[in-house]
């Protein structure tokens, strides 16, 4: 079962974004648990958040363009195969 909730961020009084809040189950070893929990303690952070923000900046390196992610990847077709032959006569 999972529990949304909308949250609104400021900015400098303007309205940044509308985001959908979705509430996950993640498991980890038991002692880093109240490690953890000190960590965002001592930054004013919950928990939940510095989770979020973790994520969020390992995901951001993501967004590469379909092209970018491709470039190189393809090898030129042989002209000489007997596939690029049956094509060929095909289509062009």
């Amino acid at each position: 079962m999972t529990r949304e909730s909308k949250h609104v961020y400021y900015i400098y009084g303007y309205v940044y974004g509308v985001a959908m809040k979705t509430k996950v189950t993640v498991t980890i070893e038991r002692d880093l648990v109240p490690r953890a929990k000190r960590y965002a303690r001592a930054r004013g952070v919950s928990l939940s958040h510095l989770i979020e923000v973790a994520l969020r900046e390992m995901s951001a390196g993501e967004s590469t363009s379909f092209a970018q992610r491709w470039r190189g990847k393809f090898r030129p077709a042989s002209r000489t195969g007997e596939r690029y032959r049956a094509l060929a006569a095909k289509y062009l």
